[in-house]
């Protein structure tokens, strides 16, 4: 046995059983797990971000089971953002998708987040003119039975939740010059989460 080892043949034999070893430790302990798309900067909650057209701030997060007037609601992660439009003319709000949440370990919120009215403001930004945004994720994502979209139950309320931030990057074109893409996820912001529900 040990002198059919010794060829270039037995050689070759031992690598790919090493191989084959190493992998399945990396495997059985998680390290071909995705990670998930947060992307690689850290900022903490209050602190400014500077993005190519946006300046964010992330103020908070709350578990609400209310709506923006205080009547019963889904239940939904509340995200209280604070921006300021570096551009040059007015613009209604940010890219969707510029901003989205993660919750560490699931389930997912919905993607499509509703605008909730703050007092005294009514939307649309003007130019170096910071102004406060309230996005009300539905937790979890609802799930269609039946025909009709139905909310799971909220499970255990999250410590923590990921404030995904991209940036956006000009793409010119013949008829527009004013042409913007989202970029991969730049970074994020652990918040931590406050349960208001009633």
């Amino acid at each position: 046995m040990a002198a059919a080892l010794r060829g270039p043949t037995g050689r070759a034999a031992l690598v790919a059983a090493a191989v084959v070893i190493v992998l399945g430790l990396v495997a059985a302990f998680g390290g071909f797990r995705t990670a998930p798309p947060v992307g690689a900067a850290r900022w903490a909650p209050g602190a400014t971000v500077e993005l190519a057209r946006w300046q964010v701030v992330v103020d908070r997060v709350e578990l609400s089971d209310t709506d923006a007037y205080g009547s019963p609601g889904p239940t939904t992660l509340r995200l209280h953002l604070r921006l300021t439009w570096t551009g040059d003319r007015s613009t209604y709000g940010p890219t969707t998708g510029l901003v989205t949440l993660l919750v560490p370990g699931g389930p997912a919120p919905d993607p499509q987040p509703t605008t909730v009215p703050t007092a005294g403001y009514q939307g649309g930004f003007d130019p170096d003119v910071p102004r406060p945004l309230v996005l009300d994720y539905a937790w979890p994502a609802p799930t269609a039975r039946g025909g009709k979209s139905v909310q799971p139950p909220a499970p255990r309320v999250p410590a923590v939740v990921q404030v995904v931030l991209r940036d956006e990057y000009s793409r010119p074109t013949y008829l527009d010059d004013d042409n913007w893409s989202l970029t991969g996820p730049v970074g994020h912001v652990s918040a931590p989460v406050r349960d208001v529900r009633r």
